[in-house]
């Protein structure tokens, strides 16, 4: 097998963006039935968000209104920092 037999596109890849909504980022994952997106700076991959990550930020933290909370905090608000690959291109 060759590794170009798994890879995939770059504009068929999807991801979010650090300054898309939490309720964007949430909508998208269920759009798509992911767990995990990766998440650029423009061009430049800078992490990953998680549906897990998004739940516990609102469980845990101190909000009272989940609507709210969706629609004003950002990706980049809760993102994993830094990126869990260890490649070059993944650090800030």
């Amino acid at each position: 097998m060759l590794i170009r037999g798994i890879m995939v596109k770059k504009q068929d890849v999807s991801f979010l963006s650090q300054d898309d909504t939490l309720k964007q980022a949430l909508t998208r994952l269920e759009e798509k039935g992911y767990t995990t997106f990766p998440v650029l700076d423009g061009n430049k991959f800078s992490g990953i968000i998680t549906r897990r990550k998004i739940f516990e930020t609102f469980f845990k933290g101190n909000f009272s209104d989940r609507e709210e909370f969706l629609n004003t905090m950002r990706v980049k608000d809760i993102q994993r920092y830094p990126c869990p690959l260890n490649f070059p291109y993944c650090r800030k």
